[in-house]
């Protein structure tokens, strides 16, 4: 008789997308079904979608008996599902929380396991590395997004200030302790409406506190880029739901101090990149950079008490760029 294995399982919260979501889980069951490793899928997709979605995951189980679906009534929207899937994966050691448009690289759960062997339970949470590719896979834009040869292990203050911003807000990366996990799942959320984003990288940094995290520099994981659901409103997510998020935070652990601490250590992570785009909005070709900040404008219209916002801004753009906004800022009325 088949024992499921509880050392590790994946999450998965989806949602509309029943192509990718097959290729995520074909990459994770030709690397798991040695192991009998759980996976849990949280299905969020409305109309033709929704069928399709199961019909993915149901010839799947066939092949592979331990993946355990729940498809919702309705939408329940992006944190619900996170929280959910999370909450059906309660009895494993580890919870891997992939987005359904990631892939895992080959040998990336045989490497993660070599981790555990030797660490126990030693570790709140692991922060994988990974590489980026374009839409179709076909060709790789980025071979190692964390810039770093050797592993790392942080404590929660210098996780917040190095990789907050930067790295640990990309969902697929992290993996839990779930003994940690579930506790504050349990104590800090319900299934129910969540109307801020990063639920995911705000449990993370929770569990960080708790004990140490380590990065493991050798990727392991494969980001797809252009399918996230952010892209259209990229502006809402970065630099509002983001700011929710940290907000929320505990101040007896994550203080303004070290919130400011982070804000600074955004740019040199990304030098370089900034140039060739401004984060994601320009990269995805969406809004051009005069675009961009006539939508910051919309958004924020800077005035006194957005002061917050507008120092995460600056971090985004060169010094020359900034200086049009003055005269921006004196004709925002046009853009309301």
């Amino acid at each position: 008789m088949l024992e499921i294995n509880f050392n590790l399982g994946f999450a998965i919260p989806t949602y509309n997308r029943p192509e990718t979501l097959n290729e995520l889980l074909v990459s994770i069951i030709a690397q798991v079904s040695q192991y009998d490793f759980p996976v849990f899928i949280s299905d969020n997709s409305t109309g033709e979608t929704r069928e399709q979605v199961c019909k993915i995951v149901q010839a799947h189980q066939i092949k592979y008996p331990f993946i355990f679906y729940k498809q919702n009534l309705e939408n329940i929207g992006f944190n619900n599902n996170v929280i959910q899937v999370l909450s059906m994966s309660n009895q494993v050691q580890y919870v891997w929380l992939l987005a359904d448009d990631d892939i895992l690289l080959p040998n990336a759960v045989e490497l993660f396991l070599n981790y555990l062997k030797l660490e126990a339970n030693k570790y709140g949470l692991y922060v994988v590395n990974w590489i980026q590719k374009n839409e179709d896979l076909s060709q790789i834009v980025l071979e190692r997004y964390i810039p770093i040869e050797e592993d790392e292990e942080l404590d929660h203050e210098e996780l917040f200030v190095k990789y907050a911003a930067s790295v640990i807000a990309f969902m697929s990366c992290l993996i839990y302790n779930n003994s940690i996990l579930q506790k504050l799942i349990k104590n800090e959320f319900s299934v129910s409406k969540n109307d801020w984003g990063f639920v995911y990288e705000y449990l993370a940094l929770l569990c960080a506190y708790q004990s140490l995290t380590k990065i493991i520099a050798t990727p392991l994981l494969c980001q797809r880029l252009g399918k996230a659901y952010y892209i259209d409103k990229y502006i809402k997510v970065f630099l509002i739901e983001f700011q929710q998020m940290i907000l929320k935070l505990p101040k007896t652990i994550y203080s303004p101090s070290l919130y400011k601490k982070m804000l600074y250590g955004i740019k040199p992570h990304f030098k370089g990149k900034y140039n060739e785009a401004v984060w994601l909005g320009k990269y995805y070709g969406i809004l051009s950079r005069q675009d961009l900040l006539k939508t910051c404008i919309i958004y924020f219209k800077f005035d006194k008490k957005k002061t917050a916002t507008l120092a995460f801004l600056l971090i985004f753009f060169p010094l020359k760029t900034l200086k049009s906004i003055k005269q921006m800022i004196i004709e925002k009325s046009k853009y309301k």
